[in-house]
């Protein structure tokens, strides 16, 4: 667009992007005005400040940095399997000047990959949410309703879990001791009775079962990385060498609290252009 002869820039202010990254429609409003507005300054690095982590949807560490993985017998040059099941750009992630497109989740019947499609080599940093299941609720466990691994999750916390809280990535340790510095009277999960042992390891304890159930999709709806995770079954397939299976928390008058599941980034994966990351297990 044009401001009296010179291009302007049309941006999404990073609260917005921050109070709405999770909700699928907003999902899709982001993909349309990328396509639209490729020079936006929310989606792409920018020369002047930063985008908030928060707003990019990678959290930042609470923990240290995890050591270096190598992954690059999982670099390939074509997708896995026969038949695409569905392809969403990653629009979370932050792009240098110089892109043409965008990296894109593909999920396959041989499993999901990463194609790196921007034009320039990019690194999916650790934390970043990959993508989701959308929308869904909790249940609680019962024996005449069993997990349906196929679409539910079950929320069990330990203290290795991964999970993204206030924007920041971390296990449920760092969570707990991060807890314990600024709200010493609210150390705890929900569903879940949590103890420091002597040592300062975290013993979390299960109290009740709660399920998280994905909703179905309507007909026709246009999919992104909010929901695309529903096109790999069972759940347990998005645990690969570069990803887990972890949670979205927040606070609540019980002390942290699942929102929904999501797949987390758990390692930097590098990626020239026109490269493909499989990911699959180690």
């Amino acid at each position: 667009m044009k401001v009296d002869g010179v291009i302007a820039t049309i941006e999404i202010p990073e609260t917005l992007v921050k109070a709405w990254w999770d909700h699928p429609n907003f999902q899709q409003f982001i993909e349309e005005f990328t396509t639209r507005n490729p020079t936006s300054k929310t989606l792409k690095q920018q020369s002047k400040g930063k985008v908030s982590s928060s707003s990019t949807g990678v959290g930042k560490p609470v923990s240290k940095r995890p050591r270096p993985v190598d992954l690059s017998r999982f670099i390939v040059d074509s997708e896995p399997g026969d038949c695409k099941l569905v392809e969403v750009p990653l629009v979370n992630i932050r792009l240098g000047s110089g892109c043409t497109g965008m990296p894109i989740l593909s999920v396959t019947d041989g499993g999901p990959c990463i194609r790196n499609e921007s034009g320039k080599p990019v690194t999916i940093p650790a934390g970043l949410v990959l993508c989701g299941w959308g929308k869904g609720k909790f249940r609680e466990a019962s024996r005449d309703k069993p997990l349906r691994p196929e679409c539910e999750v079950t929320f069990d916390a330990k203290p290795d879990t991964l999970g993204v809280l206030d924007g920041k990535f971390g296990t449920f340790a760092d969570f707990l001791n991060q807890a314990k510095e600024a709200k010493p009277d609210n150390v705890r999960f929900c569903y879940h009775t949590s103890a420091q042992e002597p040592d300062g390891e975290w013993k979390i304890t299960q109290d009740h079962a709660v399920i998280f159930s994905v909703t179905d999709e309507d007909d026709g709806v246009k999919w992104s990385q909010a929901q695309a995770a529903k096109k790999l079954t069972p759940v347990a397939h998005w645990s690969t060498a570069a990803t887990s299976v972890g949670w979205q928390l927040r606070w609540s008058l019980n002390g942290m609290q699942p929102v929904r599941p999501v797949v987390l980034v758990t390692a930097p994966i590098d990626l020239e252009t026109g490269k493909i990351f499989a990911l699959q297990n180690a």
